[in-house]
């Protein structure tokens, strides 16, 4: 089986529940956040979900699939910071297919 995944890196202005350096990007694109879920992975693997802390991926897991059953986003975001662990944002991005939500970009700063 093969897995796709398509990432489009975004910029946005708004805080985060704990410290984020985003990666930078040649190519980003600015985009709004709308109706998104934010879920943030600091650099140490913390996470966080619209700016709650999230103990657990099991947890995390649990909230967004109960937000999703709830209609509370069309749209997932992923602020990463750039020493974050790559594992966690893989069983991330697993995480979204298992819950089969398909529209995510991976937030990031334009290079300047």
């Amino acid at each position: 089986m093969l897995l796709l995944f398509f990432i489009v890196t975004t910029t946005f202005a708004e805080d985060s529940f704990f410290p984020i350096t985003l990666p930078t990007a040649e190519n980003s694109t600015v985009r709004t956040a709308g109706e998104a879920a934010t879920i943030e992975i600091g650099a140490e693997g913390e996470l966080a979900l619209d700016k709650e802390f999230i103990a657990s991926e099991e947890l995390l897991y649990a909230a967004l699939s109960a937000k999703k059953e709830a209609a509370a986003f069309k749209t997932v975001v992923i602020k990463a910071d750039e020493n974050a662990p790559s594992l966690h944002l893989v069983n991330f991005l697993d995480m979204l297919r298992g819950l089969e939500i398909s529209e995510f970009a991976v937030s990031a700063q334009a290079k300047q």
